[in-house]
């Protein structure tokens, strides 16, 4: 987690944005369909936000404590 939090930061450092997602989100059986992931993707790219993860409930702000979603 510390390596994630420094490279993150780097990567903020240098103008990045970071997208997480999850393995949940991927495969599994609350995966998110094709559809939606594509969808929460172009959100994404095409929006000025700030870092973002997606899991298996789409997609929200990253913090640095963030965690996949679990039911």
């Amino acid at each position: 987690m510390a390596r994630d939090a420094r490279d993150r930061q780097k990567l903020a450092e240098e103008g990045w944005r970071v997208l997480i997602i999850w393995e949940c989100a991927l495969r599994g059986r609350l995966r998110l369909s094709d559809a939606a992931l594509t969808e929460r993707l172009e959100e994404w790219i095409c929006g000025a936000g700030h870092d973002a993860q997606i899991d298996t409930q789409g997609i929200r702000e990253l913090t640095t404590t963030s965690t996949p979603y679990k039911e």
